[in-house]
């Protein structure tokens, strides 16, 4: 197995890990902007949908940032 080959997975997962990371951090950082955003949709619960929206994104980048069941996919 090369060096590439061995690598690849590993910077695949850190992208796609920050990704999620990223957005799930700027939820939180400015929650109040994103439920003011999510009400203004319609939408009833903002802060609680925003708050699981922000923790499921959270949970999943970590785990793809650690390599927790990636063989699975």
């Amino acid at each position: 197995m090369s060096l590439a080959e061995r690598i690849s997975p590993l910077i695949g997962r850190i992208v796609l890990g920050l990704f999620f990371l990223f957005p799930a951090w700027e939820k939180v950082r400015d929650f109040q902007h994103y439920s003011d955003l999510v009400a203004a949709k319609g939408i009833v619960a903002a802060p609680f949908f925003l708050a699981a929206a922000a923790a499921v994104e959270a949970i999943w980048g970590f785990a793809l940032l650690i390599g927790y069941r990636t063989q699975v996919a």
